[in-house]
């Protein structure tokens, strides 16, 4: 993957390339960040929505087989639910510790809604890692980042087309900046 425009301080990247891709298919902010050696998918849509997605990504010239890792920001219903059905195409469901009490949080809106699309998270395809720990699974993924992998302060991907403080509540934004 080539990248272009690049600026590098201690703990930040930008890039003027297409690494990141926002996949607009079911109103949530979803994100595909390509790295050299896989991507990795930052939350989902509705459930329902896994034919939409397939669409969208192969329109942005993608593929499910690229995807190393889906990272769940925060589990609710619109950031998580055709989880299961991305995790059954080989891709590893990932989280942050501080939400591994959440996993199944949806499972009780979506049988409250009769929604029958809906196919609960199986917990031996989560990965629960650390904020530290989220580094190397960039690494892994080839998204090379300019600061050190044991950098005390939290190393952000910062692009046009990516902006983190559209997500979630104020503890998830913490989360996220400290993840990536």
């Amino acid at each position: 993957m080539e990248r272009t425009d690049i600026e590098e301080d201690e703990s930040f990247i930008k890039w003027s390339g297409k690494m990141v891709i926002e996949l607009k298919y079911s109103g949530t902010n979803t994100y595909l960040v390509r790295g050299t050696d896989g991507s990795i998918l930052f939350d989902t849509g509705w459930a329902g929505s896994f034919p939409q997605f397939c669409r969208t990504l192969g329109e942005a010239g993608a593929t499910v087989q690229e995807i190393r890792y889906l990272f769940i920001s925060h589990f609710h219903p619109d950031h998580m639910g055709i989880a299961q059905e991305i995790a059954d195409c080989g891709v590893k469901i990932v989280t942050v510790d501080v939400q591994r009490a959440h996993i199944h949080d949806a499972d009780r809106v979506f049988a409250k809604e009769g929604n029958c699309l809906y196919r609960p998270i199986v917990d031996e395809d989560v990965c629960v890692i650390s904020c530290g720990e989220s580094r190397l699974l960039l690494k892994e993924c080839g998204i090379v980042l300019s600061c050190k992998l044991d950098a005390p302060a939290p190393c952000r991907l910062d692009a046009p087309d990516f902006d983190v403080a559209r997500w979630g509540s104020a503890d998830c934004l913490h989360q996220h900046q400290q993840v990536i």
